[in-house]
């Protein structure tokens, strides 16, 4: 795993991911979506998405 270059990357980083993680089931709701497998992926997709600059080592 790359670190990123600015100190104050990794807490964001971190900080975005839990509110994803946290949030995501209660977006959907107010969405109108249906919790379900695939719109539950959707989440663990954003936030592989948003890691995966770091995970494999490009930007």
């Amino acid at each position: 795993m790359r670190r990123p270059d600015d100190k104050r990357t990794l807490p964001r980083l971190i900080r975005i991911g839990w509110l994803i993680a946290d949030y995501w089931l209660d977006f959907l709701q107010i969405e109108g979506s249906s919790l379900n497998e695939k719109n539950m992926g959707e989440g663990i997709e954003l936030i592989r998405v948003l890691l995966d600059p770091y995970l494999n080592g490009t930007e």
